[in-house]
């Protein structure tokens, strides 16, 4: 494993050597280099690591190499049935699995894997094979699922750490060396993460991903994108500083029902802006709404 120390002489070394252009993927050090100290400051992300990396290629590898009845499993998977506020229920493996989000992926990865799984292995083939998927997936899932609870102990930290040794060793032992990646091998550097920054979804970029659909739309060239992008976001911090503060809903008054009527009329006291803007005066006018809604449920109680 990597550390700071072994980094830094990696620095120097490709700053010393001039032939090779790197040293084992690092080619020199930078301005931040005094600042950052990698790899211990720079984290890895949740959803693209876990659910959209190791959890995803996991599972499509199962149904590609035949491990396993896709037909089976999928009935399976969708036949459980989640809490309500799941946001998105499981879909079926064969025809659905291409459209999956990452939400989709990790329901899968932290809760229905294993059961569906180990249902599989005991209603539908008891074979050696699928006893060892269904193990290699309750060491997955048990790992991460430890390493994001909000409280977490040093002993459960080191648990942790020993599946997912186990679960490396395992997966490259079923499905060959190919398996090697450098999300496999990232799989380790979690814990300690973790022991540094705290769980892993309050490391996670994933809460930004709804950002990038408003900073795609600022781009209307291909001429300098991150001039338009900056361009754009200033005009945003222009109009927002004029813009009209949200008024506040009567929330003591008699309003015990909230149609679209009411609803254009807040909205009709802002003038056209742009997305970003717009983006958050619907936010904060629907969590006013939803206060009115939950106040008056209360006073009818």
């Amino acid at each position: 494993m990597r550390t700071v120390d072994l980094h830094r002489r990696h620095q120097s070394d490709a700053i010393e050597q001039t032939s090779s252009n790197h040293v084992y993927g690092v080619k020199g050090s930078t301005l931040l280099s005094s600042i950052l100290l990698l790899p211990t400051h720079a984290t890895l992300d949740l959803m693209h690591l876990v659910y959209l990396g190791i959890g995803k290629g996991l599972l499509r590898r199962i149904l590609s190499e035949r491990c396993m009845s896709a037909n089976a499993l999928s009935e399976i998977v969708v036949s459980i049935k989640v809490p309500h506020f799941f946001r998105r229920k499981p879909r079926d493996l064969m025809r659905e699995l291409v459209h999956w989000k990452a939400q989709e992926y990790k329901n899968f990865v932290l809760y229905v894997s294993v059961p569906s799984l180990f249902s599989y292995y005991f209603e539908i083939c008891e074979s050696e094979t699928s006893n060892q998927i269904a193990i290699l997936f309750l060491m997955f899932s048990t790992s991460v699922y430890v390493l994001c609870e909000e409280a977490i102990s040093e002993e459960m930290i080191a648990v942790a750490r020993t599946l997912l040794l186990a679960f490396q060793k395992a997966y490259q032992d079923m499905f060959g060396s190919g398996v090697r990646t450098y999300s496999l091998h990232a799989l380790i550097h979690l814990p300690s993460q973790v022991q540094r920054f705290g769980p892993l979804p309050g490391a996670s970029a994933s809460c930004f991903e709804n950002v990038n659909r408003f900073l795609k739309n600022t781009v209307t060239g291909t001429y300098r994108p991150g001039t338009q992008i900056a361009y754009r976001f200033l005009r945003y911090l222009t109009c927002a500083s004029r813009a009209p503060k949200v008024p506040t809903p009567p929330i003591l008054g008699k309003l015990h029902s909230i149609d679209d009527s009411v609803l254009y009329k807040y909205s009709a006291c802002f003038p056209p802006l742009d997305d970003f803007t717009n983006y958050a005066i619907v936010k904060k006018l629907c969590g006013c709404f939803y206060g009115v809604k939950v106040l008056n449920n209360y006073e009818h109680e």
